[in-house]
């Protein structure tokens, strides 16, 4: 049921496009007959039939327009969920290539040594009031602080 949801919003805005524009249709013309004071048809407002028509079709093209960009952005964000999924797989898979070429550790593994410790140009950056927690590797940028905010563990 939920799955393929931005097809689904898509389709979704295209069928309220069409019901939209036959309610404008049938609104324009009901409402653009004049009646006389026995009910029968006395004459038809064109003008009035034309502002409708043209104000409700183009209130459905845009309310349907935008309902269409958001089914196709869900769609995207989906395709680039998966995206991302493949090629963090592809990168664990050559980490552990690596890792059995390299037993120190592979170029993913010091990404994310380098990533807890704050930043990955984070070391070669460091200046004189930061520090750097010897048990998590976050950078502690106050000297008043002595305990690290994310493990506990006593700073010096």
């Amino acid at each position: 049921m939920f799955n393929n949801s931005g097809q689904k919003i898509k389709a979704l805005a295209v069928i309220l496009f069409f019901v939209c524009i036959i309610a404008t249709l049938v609104l324009s013309i009901t409402t653009s007959i004049t009646r006389d004071r026995y009910g029968d048809a006395d004459g038809f407002r064109f003008l009035q039939f034309l502002g409708i028509l043209v104000g409700g079709g183009l209130a459905s093209f845009i309310s349907s327009l935008f309902l269409y960009a958001f089914g196709d952005l869900v769609e995207d964000v989906s395709i680039l969920r998966s995206s991302v999924s493949d090629i963090r797989k592809k990168l664990i898979q050559n980490d552990a290539a690596s890792q059995t070429a390299h037993p120190t550790g592979g170029y993913f593994q010091e990404l994310q040594k380098e990533s807890k410790a704050g930043s990955i140009f984070s070391k070669t950056q460091r200046t004189d009031n930061e520090r750097l927690c010897q048990n998590c590797g976050l950078t502690i940028h106050s000297p008043q602080i002595h305990t690290c905010p994310r493990c506990g563990t006593h700073i010096e």
